[in-house]
């Protein structure tokens, strides 16, 4: 695909543990003309893909693949077509089983109501939901020409971020058990080892299923050099911007309690987790 090409055909994604960081990385695809959806929160998640794929029924038993299956396709159909006047008696089935929350009955709303986004007017289209690593194994099977961007930030300065709902959500899943989550020591090994099982999981994953079409990117380099980082993102995504929204783009990049960890004491994490943690480090460079 030449540069600057609309890739109305080949979605960009992004994802990581829930405060990552991911939202910069969003404000930079927003800024260079992606569409992203029509329907986000604060944080530019996707509420389609929200309502769709974090169902509560799915924290406890992990879906079976032809659930996921409809759900991508549902979703990838009322972001590229629209459902309103396209919609099956089985699409709009699933929509009227789904169980959402108070907070989604307006994303659900749209959804059914959504006609497509006129992608010829956008250098490219995707989405930004933190989860999205979760489903990244169906994704990469069900949708073609999938790019994916992990955001990674800083492992001990997550286990101490009030933005727990993955571990609370997807525990069972990534660590095999229902967690407690309490405010003490035992807890802040457990969101490190939230931390070390779902990176590993989706760097594994991307380097499998996803070769020359996966990106890690380091919250914590893009907040120090934003330039450089910038940069080598546009480079995966195969766009040229001016000088001038390059720099728009840095002026996107707000770096927050960045280092906090330093000021709790981390003794009681152990040797082995210090170690995949470095492991996980040094692999974002490796990709």
């Amino acid at each position: 695909m030449a540069a600057n090409e609309p890739s109305a055909s080949f979605p960009v994604a992004i994802g990581g543990i829930g405060g990552s960081g991911t939202r910069a990385i969003a404000r930079i695809l927003d800024e260079t003309g992606f569409y992203l959806g029509d329907t986000l929160n604060r944080s530019h998640d996707n509420l389609w893909f929200t309502l769709l794929f974090q169902r509560e029924a799915w924290f406890e038993k992990f879906p079976e693949d032809e659930d996921v299956r409809k759900a991508c396709h549902l979703f990838f159909k009322a972001m590229t077509q629209g459902l309103r006047s396209s919609k099956t008696p089985k699409e709009y089935a699933l929509l009227d089983q789904l169980d959402e929350p108070k907070a989604l009955l307006k994303a659900r709303t749209e959804i059914i109501q959504s006609t497509g986004a006129d992608l010829n007017r956008f250098i490219g289209w995707g989405w930004k939901e933190p989860n999205t690593h979760i489903f990244l194994p169906d994704l990469a099977e069900h949708v073609r020409g999938l790019k994916y961007i992990h955001v990674i930030r800083n492992a001990f300065d997550m286990i101490f971020s009030h933005n727990q709902n993955q571990l609370r959500n997807w525990g069972k899943f990534i660590l095999g058990d229902n967690p407690e989550i309490e405010d003490d020591d035992r807890t802040k090994k457990l969101r490190l080892d939230y931390w070390i099982g779902a990176n590993r999981r989706a760097i594994r994953i991307g380097r499998e299923k996803l070769p020359g079409r996966f990106l890690v990117i380091s919250y914590d380099n893009l907040c120090a050099s934003p330039l450089p980082e910038i940069r080598r993102l546009l480079r995966f995504l195969n766009i040229d911007l001016t000088n001038e929204t390059i720099s728009k783009c840095e002026t996107l990049v707000r770096p927050g309690a960045i280092g906090r960890h330093r000021d709790h004491d981390l003794s009681n994490l152990s040797p082995e987790q210090h170690a995949y943690v470095q492991e996980i480090e040094q692999s974002m460079f490796d990709i």
